[in-house]
């Protein structure tokens, strides 16, 4: 099979080099691949605990929109209300 690309003008690139190695160690790449994934999962049973700021109370731009709504709001019956 003719190629296009001469595969020995690769063979000084970093990737090319990068997949010689893979190809070498192709089990110890799968395990530490596998090995990543779990921890990586195990984030999950994390939950967002780490979040703290994410859900708990009002943020910024409620408060903004609550602000909005009291300043342009009125009790009268047939006034418009100023909405985005």
């Amino acid at each position: 099979m003719e190629w296009s690309t001469d595969p020995k003008m690769l063979e000084g690139r970093a990737f090319y080099k990068l997949g010689e190695k893979v190809y070498d160690h192709h089990k110890k790449v799968l395990i530490i691949g596998i090995f990543l994934c779990l921890m990586m999962g195990s984030l999950i049973s994390m939950g967002p605990n780490w979040a703290e700021s994410w859900g708990e109370g009002d943020l910024e731009s409620v408060e903004a929109g609550d602000l909005r709504d009291s300043a342009f709001a009125s009790d009268e019956e047939g006034v418009e209300r100023f909405t985005l």
